[in-house]
């Protein structure tokens, strides 16, 4: 059976989706042996170097370090990294499609090699439309691997509503 994937989205960078991430975990560690739950960053834009020289997004490491998760595999961990630079390689590219290709796979392979867990927080980037440019924004990449998406929201009423009803317009539509 597939794990249950749950897809942590928010409405802006910095929005708390990497607490919002621990703070799930934690939860589920309660009720669950922690070697059941799963981490992953599928499409990532702020890139650290590991001891071994590897890059993964920052987030990424955070929840490696924090989570209390034994196994979490830094090989698949951060599989799309959208560093400074890759948006204007990418639209110079001969064949962009063969790019988007290769990173949806890249998402798929990392998200195979935790199907075994029981449940996987699958944490997103940004805000919304964040990948957009090479297919891999936020809805698509939840689409993409299966999961059910939760959404945070920012604070307050009228502006939060409004873009509320911006991003879920978005997201429903994709």
């Amino acid at each position: 059976m597939p794990p249950l994937i749950i897809y942590i989205a928010g409405f802006r960078q910095h929005a708390g989706k990497t607490v919002t991430s621990l703070g799930l975990i934690s939860l589920l560690e309660q009720v669950m042996d922690p070697e059941r739950i799963g981490y992953i960053k599928p499409v990532g834009q702020e890139l650290v170097r590991l001891p071994d020289d590897r890059k993964v997004d920052k987030d990424a490491m955070i929840v490696d370090r924090f989570s209390g998760i034994p196994d979490i595999d830094m090989n698949y961990v951060s599989p799309v990294q959208l560093a400074s630079g890759f948006t204007k390689e990418y639209l110079a590219s001969d064949h962009p499609e063969l790019i988007s290709d290769r990173l949806r796979n890249d998402i798929l392979e990392a998200v195979s090699a935790i199907e075994h867990k029981s449940v996987v927080i699958a944490e997103g980037t940004g805000h919304p439309g964040v990948g957009g440019i090479v297919g891999l924004s936020n809805a698509h990449v939840a689409n993409l691997t299966g999961a059910q998406m939760l959404y945070l929201s920012g604070g307050g009423i009228g502006k939060a509503i409004d873009m509320l009803e911006v991003d879920l317009t978005f997201l429903m539509y994709h």
